[in-house]
């Protein structure tokens, strides 16, 4: 039996290249799109009062292994850090312990990544396909900036593999704006992911990224703006009041451009990290793709709230809201699909799967055995 700490599991993350990134998407891809894996609904349980914490446990099976994880989560409105604590359980075909990951570092990576493939299939389409179908006149949309809210696990992961994906396709790193409730937060992060780029990016392109940070206000000028200028839009807080709505997208400034918008960090029905009409607005026309179908129904207080507002509008041509679910989509792409509906505006919704945790944790632990990855960790025989 394996044992990654925290901190291996950190370090081993850091290691990773573009290559194997890719690698690993490929392999989430086809397993969010496997039909065959026992999808088991996770379980959501709220601590006794007075503590203010909800443990999740989410059980995933395969013919060849399986994989239980349990964290549990500060859900107080005053916490100041919100990333998942407890472990991650991998298991052989036989039933055996094979491995123990812990779960906060793997939980922020692996919602982060899947929220890369339709960044990827926007962007960068030829890493998926050679002979995609573009759009009519051409054009591959432009990552120029990108706009980040929140500061946790989640954000920090998804601006290292945004700038990953840029120096793979030696493109010059965008403008990344950070705005967080905390702004010591946010700088602190900028901090972090810089000193990291000067180790594992810096030495393969001559591009520095610029970073700007601002403290979250919901609603103001400068946010519209802030929204507008966006090409990519993360959402990574576990937020109860929506970030923005359809009012900041349908500016003049930001009808100029069409967008990607992932919220990746609200994870139940009760947490909107977008307003809802962003999905339904009949001039902005977003499309919108999930992790999965039937858990966005039930656990996203978007998606619901989308479905909601749909159901109420007098105008046909909005009342039926759809979704098309990420493993399917990225795998008709690679087998020569178009991504041009993605092309367009597009939202993508993550509640997290557990199909998510056992790739990443069955990747992972076969780097670490077959590779010199240069991470130490503990070997458990016999358990």
């Amino acid at each position: 039996m394996l044992i990654l700490s925290n901190d291996d599991v950190s370090s081993l993350l850091s290691s990773l290249n573009s290559f194997q990134i890719l690698e690993i998407l490929n392999v989430l891809a086809k397993d969010l799109a496997d039909d065959t894996i026992l999808k088991v609904p996770r379980q959501s349980f709220k601590h006794p009062q007075p503590a203010s914490a909800t443990t999740l446990i989410m059980p995933t099976f395969t013919s060849s292994s399986s994989s239980v994880k349990i964290v549990s989560l500060d859900t107080s409105p005053e916490s100041k850090n919100t990333s998942p604590k407890g472990c991650l359980l991998l298991f052989s075909q036989d039933g055996s312990l094979d491995a123990v990951l812990n779960a906060s570092e793997v939980t922020g990576f692996r919602t982060a990544l899947a929220s890369m493939m339709p960044v990827i299939l926007r962007f960068f389409p030829s890493l998926v396909c050679d002979k995609c179908e573009l759009p009519a006149d051409g054009r591959i949309p432009s990552l120029k900036t990108a706009l980040i809210f929140g500061a946790g696990l989640q954000a920090e992961w998804a601006i290292k593999l945004l700038l990953i994906l840029c120096a793979h396709n030696s493109l010059y790193s965008p403008r990344i704006i950070i705005v967080n409730r905390s702004l010591n937060r946010a700088q602190d992060l900028i901090k972090k992911v810089l000193r990291w780029y000067r180790e594992k990016i810096l030495p393969t392109t001559d591009s520095i990224p610029a970073f700007e940070s601002y403290q979250l206000y919901r609603g103001t000028p400068h946010m519209t703006f802030l929204i507008s200028e966006a090409d990519a839009i993360f959402c990574c807080t576990p937020s109860h009041d929506p970030l923005f709505s359809a009012i900041e997208l349908r500016s003049t400034t930001a009808l100029t451009k069409t967008r990607y918008i992932s919220a990746i960090g609200s994870y139940t029905p009760d947490m909107r990290e977008i307003h809802p009409d962003v999905l339904v607005d009949k001039v902005l026309k977003f499309s919108t793709i999930v992790d999965t179908i039937e858990g966005c129904k039930v656990e996203s207080g978007e998606i619901i709230g989308a479905h909601e507002l749909s159901s109420r509008l007098e105008d046909p041509d909005v009342s039926e809201f759809r979704m098309s679910e990420l493993g399917v989509l990225w795998n008709q792409v690679k087998e020569g699909g178009s991504p041009r509906k993605i092309m367009e505006n597009v939202f993508y919704k993550s509640v997290g799967t557990g199909t998510m945790d056992l790739v990443v944790a069955k990747e992972l632990v076969r780097i670490v055995r077959d590779d010199n990855c240069g991470v130490s960790w503990v070997e458990v025989p016999g358990f």
